[in-house]
């Protein structure tokens, strides 16, 4: 990553912020995918320093906060988690040994488990890089289909698969 490279993309993007994209409003996402209902400006984010420096993310009852992250990397061998296909559910399963999964919460037997998404990844802006842990809408919204959709891919295609999670890596 260079800062301020000598390029005319560089100049286009600067020119653009400098007139109008300093006061754009910018839509907020929760960890859920959603919007959160809180309007995010420019003072209103935390750089990846700020956030170290404040144990962000370390209150066992969570912190909420907006950040902007270009996404480095995506750890891809464990993308997702065997789910409970039941919607109120979502626990994860455990193979038999037999051709069943059961549900630890629910304790009944299903075919197959539904895929959820259980995602790490790195993130960086000009002050550092951060790991973060992302869950199933999230995923959605990083990766635009379900981790059914992309497990499939990986049973079927590994070089499609990895092109799939590359492409949403390098993203602001």
């Amino acid at each position: 990553m260079l800062a301020n490279p000598d390029i005319p993309e560089t100049f286009e993007l600067k020119g653009w912020y400098n007139n109008e994209g300093a006061n754009t409003k910018i839509k907020s996402h929760s960890s859920s995918g959603g919007a959160i209902g809180r309007e995010v400006t420019k003072d209103t984010l935390k750089t990846v320093a700020e956030i170290k420096e404040a144990l962000l993310g370390t209150n066992k009852h969570g912190d909420y906060l907006n950040f902007c992250t270009t996404m480095m990397y995506i750890k891809s061998d464990t993308i997702s988690y065997h789910a409970c296909p039941t919607n109120w559910c979502n626990k994860k399963m455990v193979h038999n040994g037999d051709n069943d999964w059961q549900c630890k919460k629910c304790d009944k037997l299903f075919t197959a488990p539904d895929h959820r998404y259980l995602m790490q990844m790195m993130a960086q802006d000009h002050t550092g890089t951060l790991w973060l842990l992302g869950f199933n809408r999230l995923g959605q919204v990083i990766l635009p289909m379900t981790a059914n959709e992309l497990i499939a891919i990986k049973e079927t295609n590994k070089v499609q698969y990895q092109k799939v999670v590359t492409n949403a890596t390098a993203r602001t």
